[in-house]
């Protein structure tokens, strides 16, 4: 089966391609980021790892067009992360995606034995959290902020595009 249909990827494509702003930010339940370090290739059927070619085909159109100011952004996940959609050195990581997933993380298991690649994950937050983002078009930056419950930033970046 498909992840999206293709009059959805043919939306997208064409969003993305035609868009004067600055910003696309792309919201999605699961992530779009390589994920087989993390999950070695669990329940990849339920994210876009799982259909690699729908995957490749949004990634690639993105970057044969050469656009600009394109941000993921995926829940689904009991932590929180900023990272790049493509290991290092690969056809993908020059993108970014950040991950808003603050339920259940302190109960999560995977994540006390998981240590993501310092190349690939720029940030990984372990604990309840949300995320803010503030955007300016100006600069061409976004600043992302993982807060915790108690309101102090956990840690935070910011992206530049």
């Amino acid at each position: 089966g498909r992840y999206i249909s293709v009059e959805q990827m043919a939306w997208l494509k064409d969003g993305l391609l035609n868009s004067s702003a600055r910003f696309k930010i792309i919201c999605n339940s699961v992530p779009i980021t390589d994920m087989d370090d993390v999950y070695f290739g669990v329940a990849a059927g339920d994210r876009w790892d799982g259909h690699q070619a729908e995957r490749n085909e949004l990634l690639d159109h993105i970057q044969d067009n050469a656009l600009e100011g394109i941000l993921f952004i995926a829940g689904d996940f009991h932590w929180g992360a900023s990272c790049t959609v493509g290991k290092a050195g690969s056809a993908h990581d020059n993108l970014r995606e950040v991950f808003c997933g603050p339920g259940g993380s302190a109960i999560n298991p995977l994540l006390w034995v998981f240590n993501p690649p310092a190349d690939h994950y720029d940030i990984v937050v372990r604990e309840f959290n949300f995320v803010t983002f503030e955007c300016d078009p100006d600069a061409g930056t976004i600043r992302v902020a993982f807060i915790s419950d108690a309101g102090t930033i956990i840690d935070e970046q910011t992206l530049t595009f």
